[in-house]
């Protein structure tokens, strides 16, 4: 699963929702402060390097809840994620490497 965030648009979209052995936001551009805010409300930017992502909202942000099969892959990318230590302190953010792609254009 990715997350595709374009600063310039203020803009995020969660891509290849099915693919839940991966996990990162790929950033369109360089690293801004632009990033955090287009993240929102999905997550908040940790770093130029990091950022946390709300379970409950990339959850409902994949549309997926009607799929039984989906639901319990994606509690299993969390309990893989909180075994890695890649949950913060509540269980309720997931930690994510920022990927940068240059801007198409």
């Amino acid at each position: 699963m990715l997350i595709h965030v374009d600063p310039a648009r203020q803009h995020f979209e969660v891509r290849d929702a099915d693919d839940l052995k991966r996990f990162s936001v790929v950033v369109a551009g360089v690293a801004s402060s632009d990033v955090g805010g287009a993240l929102a409300p999905l997550g908040r930017l940790e770093s130029p390097t990091h950022a946390w992502v709300s379970i409950t909202q990339l959850r409902a942000a994949c549309g997926r809840d009607d799929d039984p099969t989906w639901c319990r892959a994606f509690d299993e990318m969390v309990q893989f994620a909180a075994a890695k230590g890649w949950l913060d302190q509540s269980g309720s953010e997931l930690r994510a490497h920022l990927a940068y792609e240059p801007s198409a254009g």
